[in-house]
């Protein structure tokens, strides 16, 4: 039986047929076919791995295996089938034959060489937007020989511990995961001895320039709230710097008492769509269903649902601490199942965990590079290297095919040099960690790169065919050209028609007055109404301390008769303005519409402008203060009456008087007495009235002027938009007879349209060949 492959990494699409015929829907392809072919091989939930999956479902003696691909993939295969043939047992009854289909195993290397050609042929393009300036520098961004790995963990992970494991010294300071939200950026360069150190702020200002970096130093700058990048550049050993240089981001541990700085630092790296960098996650082996772990795994996941497949391949989980479980936790394999099952829960589908000892590491590797150790990691280390022997972390890790043959090559030749340390340090799983790292440089993060490259300029080139081939069917239909002629003609009939209905609106405006007579109606009738109301109300004299109530009679009387006012004047004036002019309005705007939807800036037909200036000439009409009628003492006087009063003779009072007989007991007089001062009705009310018709008089002939006015404007506002609409018009016919021409003048672009056209099919199918 022969299963042939066809494996493409920078689509990470893959394509099986069996005997000929497709397989692409059995349910073992449609998990293999978008996964990068090194995850294929090691067990995962509901996936019992490569070989016990095509055997159980091809159920053959012998299966021999066709291969279309990369170069390193189909060694990678090979040798997965060499250790399967390898081995014996009733688990392994189908022997895989492989062999690569002539001339159709490719490099890397080459592939980049092809897209360097095809994109120097864009600067002589006949295409103006694939020879910008733009284009270039972003192929040469994404050409650029790095790549990045982003460290993410909750707090206590021991994140920061694996990094110096990597390193080979204890330079980072293990508080960073608790303290700071910044990112150090750690630059592998082979060709340096020891690291230098350069802080930036968040915009990338440089705060401190390169210096040797010191554990010391590395603390002073994490303390410093100005400082956001912390950049590291040295020899990072075990990882290989042959195909891509490696950038290592150290992210603040987001956990449930972290700020939400430390959660936007480490999103924004999970996030990046520019770099878009391998995430390799650090879990706590300890604290197998740590909460903590949840909100940012749950971020994890959605990243992963939003890219696809794709996104997933970019992400490496690590189980630290491996060393410190007990019996009573199970076999690490076991332990790395419920991890995988753990993940799966949470929306994550983690095909690859590989359990490590950090603080081992890196003891081991600073005692190898000289650097001193504290008293109780010196103490300490025997103990935790007998532990990690029962452990076997190296041999139960889920590492590729090739990985495992090159962990395996590295232990046998540091049991042959007997190599105690070396051995020890394969145990602790970071030997194993560098190994999938330096793989995913090579078989994943290159042609990913070459596959960002080509997602770039296919999308130009598409959109640019898509515009080439429109132009070319605009120049070549004749239709079309008709069609703009008969458009032109139409619009030329259909300005002439309006220019003379606006000529006929133009003297309709010019007739527009302000009717005087029924403001001056309205005046009569008010002083009728103001004389009636007042003498209505008041008709006899009043007396002088009754004043203020009188005041206030006369004020509310004022009021309401100035209110009542306003109200009718507003809407009678109001309904003539817009009786007038709102004809005018609709008119000018069937006018525009009639002949195309126009946008003619500074004018809006939808929403004329209400008339504030009607408002603020009512407004002028505020009440009178009435109390200095009464100042004037034209309005008062004295009021009195006589009265006959009877009182005893003075001459009759006395001694003598008894004998004056003859003169009267009592005396009769008619006295004055006075009533009072009072308020003469009569005048003050005819004073009164005068002084609100005078007053109304005055308002309504101000508010008679300004209404005149206002029409006069409104007539000016009419015919500037009677202008306007036909300057827009002309424009419009100016667009249509520039079309027109172009239309024309096109016909004879046909062959270079054509060339463009046939030069980008070209460019297309060349970066298809390439893919």
């Amino acid at each position: 039986m022969v299963l042939s492959i066809s494996y493409n990494p920078y689509l990470l699409e893959s394509r099986f047929q069996v005997n000929g015929k497709s397989a692409n829907k059995t349910p073992w392809a449609q998990y293999l076919r978008r996964r990068r072919l090194q995850t294929w091989f090691y067990p995962a939930p509901n996936w019992k791995g490569f070989a016990v999956e095509i055997q159980n479902a091809l159920n053959e003696r012998e299966v021999e295996i066709e291969f279309t691909g990369r170069k390193i993939d189909y060694q990678d295969l090979q040798l997965f089938c060499d250790q399967w043939n390898s081995q014996s047992g009733k688990d392994h009854k189908t022997r895989f034959i492989l062999r690569a289909l002539k001339g159709e195993l490719r490099e890397d290397k080459n592939v980049l060489q092809e897209l360097d050609k095809l994109v120097a042929t864009f600067k002589d393009s006949p295409v103006e937007e694939l020879r910008s300036e733009e284009l270039q520098q972003r192929y040469q961004q994404e050409r650029k020989n790095d790549f990045d790995l982003a460290v993410v963990a909750t707090m206590s992970s021991g994140k920061s511990t694996l990094i110096n494991a990597l390193l080979g010294r204890d330079l980072l300071p293990a508080a960073n995961d608790a303290t700071t939200a910044k990112i150090t950026r750690i630059h592998d360069r082979d060709d340096q001895e020891g690291f230098t150190v350069e802080c930036s702020t968040r915009q990338g200002e440089v705060l401190y320039k390169s210096r040797l970096a010191t554990p010391e130093l590395l603390d002073e700058y994490n303390k410093d709230d100005k400082v956001f990048y912390v950049d590291l550049d040295g020899d990072i050993p075990g990882i290989s710097g042959s195909m891509l240089r490696l950038n290592i981001l150290d992210t603040p541990g987001p956990n449930n008492s972290a700020t939400q700085e430390h959660r936007d630092v480490t999103n924004t790296v999970l996030h990046d769509k520019e770099r878009q960098p391998i995430i390799l996650y650090v879990m706590d082996s300890t604290k197998p269903e740590d909460e903590s772990d949840a909100a940012l795994l749950e971020d994890i996941a959605k990243t992963m649902k939003r890219g696809g497949k794709q996104t997933q391949e970019r992400f490496v989980f690590v189980m630290n601490k491996a060393d410190m479980l007990s019996e009573k936790d199970g076999q690490i394999s076991e332990i790395l199942s419920r991890r995988q099952k753990y993940l799966g829960e949470r929306g994550i589908e983690a095909t690859q965990i590989i359990p490590v000892s950090a603080s081992t590491a890196k003891i081991l590797r600073m005692q190898k590079n000289g650097f001193d150790l504290s008293d109780d990691d010196r103490d300490d280390l025997p103990g935790a290297v007998r532990k990690l022997g029962r452990k076997n972390l190296d041999e139960v890790a889920l590492l590729s095919p090739a990985c495992r043959a090159e962990l395996n090559r590295k232990k046998e030749e540091a049991k042959q040099a007997g190599d105690e340390d070396m051995l020890a340090l394969i145990s602790t799983g970071v030997i194993g960690l560098e190994l999938t790292i330096n793989e995913y440089l090579e078989k994943y993060a290159y042609p990913y790169k070459i596959s960002r490259i080509i997602e770039t300029f296919s999308k130009k080139l598409n959109e640019e065919e898509m515009h080439g081939k429109y132009v070319a069917q605009i120049a070549e239909s004749e239709e079309n050209l008709k069609k703009a002629i008969a458009a032109l003609e139409k619009a030329t009939r259909k300005k002439k028609e309006l220019d003379a209905k606006a000529v006929e609106i133009e003297k309709q405006i010019d007739t527009i007055e302000f009717n005087r007579k029924p403001i001056m109606e309205f005046g009569a009738e008010f002083e009728k109404k103001a004389e009636q109301a007042v003498l209505s109300k008041m008709n006899k004299d009043i007396p002088v301390n009754q004043k203020h109530s009188l005041l206030r009679k006369l004020e509310q009387l004022q009021r309401d008769l100035i209110e009542n006012a306003q109200e009718a004047l507003y809407k009678m004036l109001n309904e003539q303005l817009h009786q007038k002019f709102d004809p005018i309005y609709q008119i000018i705007r069937e006018l525009q519409n009639s002949f195309k939807k126009l946008e003619i800036e500074g004018i809006d037909f939808s929403n004329v402008k209400e008339l504030t200036d009607l408002d603020d000439l009512l407004s002028l009409m505020e009440l009178e203060d009435l109390s200095d009628v009464f100042n004037e003492s034209d309005y008062t006087y004295q009021k009195s009456h006589q009265e006959t009063r009877t009182r005893a003779n003075p001459e009759r009072a006395g001694f003598l008087g008894m004998f004056k007989f003859w003169k009267p007991k009592t005396i009769t007089e008619t006295i004055t007495v006075s009533d009072g001062e009072y308020i003469s009705a009569e005048l003050l009310y005819s004073e009164v009235v005068k002084m609100i018709q005078d007053d109304f008089e005055k308002r309504m002939q101000e508010l008679e002027n300004s209404y005149v006015i206002l029409f006069k404007d409104k007539r000016g506002e009419c015919m500037t938009f009677l202008k306007k609409v036909s300057e827009e018009q002309e424009k419009e016919l100016g667009y249509l007879r520039t079309l027109a021409a172009k239309v024309e003048n096109s016909k004879l672009d046909i062959k270079e349209n054509e060339r463009r056209i046939q030069w980008m099919e070209n460019c297309t199918a060349a970066l298809s060949k390439i893919v």
